[in-house]
C-alpha cells in the first residue's frame, strides 16, 4: 500500500517536477549571464574603435552671419558700440552625400564604420536688411562668415572647403 501511495501521490510528483525545473534553469541562466558579457565585450570593442574614428556626425546647413553695430547709451552718457549678429539662412538648400562603409575588427567583433563625402549648395536669397532697422552704415559687410555646423570634429579627414559666389575659402575651426 505505501509503494502505490507514493506512485500516486501528486504532492510528490509535484516536488519532482518542481526540482527539474529548478534544475534546468541553472544552464539557462548560465547562458543568460554568457550572453550579457559577450555584449558588453561587443560594445566596448564599437566604442573603443568608433573613439579613434569619431562618433556620429549632425552636419547642419550652411548659415551666412552678418556683423553690425547698434549704438548704447551707457549710464554716463557716452555712447559705446556693441556687435550684434544676423543671421541668414538659404532660401534653397541641396545636400549631396556619398557613403562608403568600412568594417573594422577588434577581436571577435566586427564593427561596421563609415567614409562620408558631402556637399552641400545652397542658394542665399538677396539680403534685406531695412526690415529689421538697421542702418546700412553699421553693417560690416567685411566681417560676414559663413558658418557650417559639425558635430565631432574627429571625423573630419579632410579640410573642409567654400565655394561663393565662384570665390573659393578654406575653412577655419571655430565655435
Amino acid at each position: 500500500m505505501n509503494d502505490s501511495m507514493l506512485k500516486n501521490s501528486v504532492i510528490l510528483r509535484m516536488i519532482i517536477i518542481a526540482g527539474l525545473t529548478l534544475l534546468l534553469l541553472a544552464p539557462t541562466l548560465f547562458i543568460q549571464l554568457l550572453i550579457s558579457d559577450r555584449e558588453s565585450t561587443r560594445d566596448s570593442a564599437i566604442a573603443e574603435v568608433s573613439q579613434s574614428w569619431g562618433g556620429n556626425q549632425t552636419i547642419t546647413g550652411p548659415v551666412l552671419t552678418v556683423p553690425y553695430k547698434e549704438l548704447v547709451q551707457s549710464s554716463k552718457d557716452i555712447p559705446t558700440y556693441t556687435v550684434n549678429y544676423i543671421h541668414f539662412l538659404p532660401s534653397k538648400l541641396l545636400v549631396r552625400s556619398t557613403l562608403k562603409p568600412e568594417v573594422r575588427y577588434r577581436g571577435i567583433y566586427e564593427v561596421g564604420l563609415y567614409n562620408a563625402r558631402v556637399m552641400q549648395e545652397g542658394e542665399f536669397p538677396p539680403l534685406v536688411i531695412d526690415k529689421f532697422g538697421i542702418d546700412p552704415a553699421n553693417i560690416q559687410w567685411h566681417d560676414a562668415f559663413m558658418t557650417i555646423g559639425i558635430s565631432d570634429l574627429k571625423g573630419i579627414r579632410d579640410t573642409v572647403n567654400f565655394r561663393f559666389n565662384q570665390s573659393s575659402f578654406s575653412s577655419e575651426p571655430g565655435v
